[in-house]
């Protein structure tokens, strides 16, 4: 199994694509075979799962299984129910309702496709929730008209002069929250638009160590171009891959990069400088999230993830000084919990959310302890009744007897 599936009847001596039709989605990632009927296969794909009754010269699509992945998504404004945008591993962005009348619920028949290979970070403009913004791997940014359904590429572009720029796999952008047509996008440096994408400023040098990958000692020795895996699909190295404005001082920017650097600016971009180290974490860790405070113009999160060194910690930290320093607040969070992402609610400054490989968790003392969100009834009415969680919940209080009903004479 790879891009295709893949057979031999020779014992291993030749291999050929098993035939495959074009209602199958590629890659593969797990394949059962019928030990009663090898005709009869079931694959596992970035599209989901499939089977086949005629040793793959014809598959069905198994459309009510909830088995993709959404890397990133993005809310809108709208009433009475909410829009999504998220984009998936290999499905493109997708735009759905968050709710829906109709009796059977939501359906795929609600949801559109406007973008398709692999679906990466996207917002809905604030103001307007007719503009969405999504792109394609590589940092191939488009900006989406719902009333038209044009799909525009807005990826900004290097100087003549200028060196090329760098993509992550999944580019970081971020819709200022001063005005909902400014755009930041980050390649190796952070770009600006205040037109939604139609001209851009680059506001930054190389924010990134700007170093060469396979320079790079892995398992003990620098290899050879050659010896890697994969050059063709990977993400370039040295890119940023978070952004974050404080929502409470216009043109205070942060900026995280796949090589472990966090910069600051406090004017917009005119200047930068590297935030302070975070305590105990690995070279070179990737950053991945950063968030501003919409509570105090000093505080800002950051999300670091080392599992691609072997080191599954759960790394989460807080600034009060605008990255000059950290603390961690990673708590009680269990070991080997890797995070993706957090968010501060925006009422209660001390109420957090994270996402992690392993569920949801939140905290109500900014990171002292995390509760994972599961039986969430339950554990909110004992917060909400302050009793201790690790105490037996009371009985509930038996019910009312219904009041006798009015006789009608």
């Amino acid at each position: 199994m790879d891009v295709f599936l893949h057979v031999s009847r020779d014992g291993g001596e030749h291999f050929d694509y098993l035939g495959t039709g074009r209602e199958k989605h590629s890659d593969n990632h797990a394949l059962w075979i019928d030990p009663k009927n090898g005709k009869h296969l079931i694959a596992g794909t970035d599209a989901g799962f499939y089977e086949s009754f005629d040793e793959g010269a014809k598959w069905r699509h198994f459309p009510n299984l909830p088995i993709s992945q959404f890397y990133k998504l993005g809310l809108d404004n709208a009433v009475p129910f909410y829009n999504i945008v998220g984009g998936a591993q290999d499905l493109g962005t997708l735009i759905g309702p968050s709710r829906t009348k109709n009796a059977e619920g939501v359906r795929n028949q609600d949801w559109h496709v406007p973008l398709g290979a692999d679906g990466y970070d996207c917002a809905f403009d604030p103001e307007d929730p007719q503009i969405a913004y999504m792109e394609i791997q590589q940092g191939l940014l488009h900006r989406y008209e719902r009333r038209s359904e044009e799909v525009l590429n807005i990826q900004p572009q290097a100087a003549p002069d200028d060196p090329p720029e760098r993509w992550n796999w999944d580019s970081p952008v971020l819709i200022s929250p001063h005005d909902n047509h400014r755009l930041y996008f980050g390649s190796q440096r952070l770009w600006r638009s205040d037109d939604r994408g139609n001209s851009w400023t680059a506001v930054s040098p190389d924010l990134t160590t700007n170093a060469n990958r396979y320079e790079l000692e892995m398992i003990g020795r620098v290899w050879s171009v050659d010896a890697l895996y994969d050059n063709g699909a990977m993400s370039k190295y040295a890119t940023l891959t978070a952004i974050a404005e404080s929502p409470v001082a216009e043109g205070v920017l942060y900026t995280g990069s796949d090589d472990g650097l966090i910069s600051v600016s406090e004017d917009g971009g005119q200047n930068w400088r590297k935030s302070g180290a975070l305590p105990k974490v690995p070279a070179r860790s990737f950053i991945n999230d950063l968030e501003a405070s919409g509570h105090d113009p000093n505080t800002v999160f950051a999300v670091a993830d080392a599992h691609k060194l072997g080191d599954f910690s759960p790394y989460l930290f807080m600034s009060t000084d605008r990255g000059r320093s950290w603390q961690a607040i990673a708590g009680d969070l269990p070991e080997g919990t890797v995070v993706w992402v957090l968010k501060q609610d925006h009422i209660d400054e001390n109420l957090l959310f994270i996402g992690t490989e392993f569920g949801l968790y939140f905290s109500y003392n900014k990171g002292v302890n995390w509760i994972k969100l599961m039986a969430a009834h339950i554990i909110a009415s004992s917060f909400l009744a302050k009793k201790p969680l690790h105490k037996p919940f009371p009985a509930p209080p038996a019910p009312r007897p219904p009041a006798p009903c009015p006789v009608r004479r």
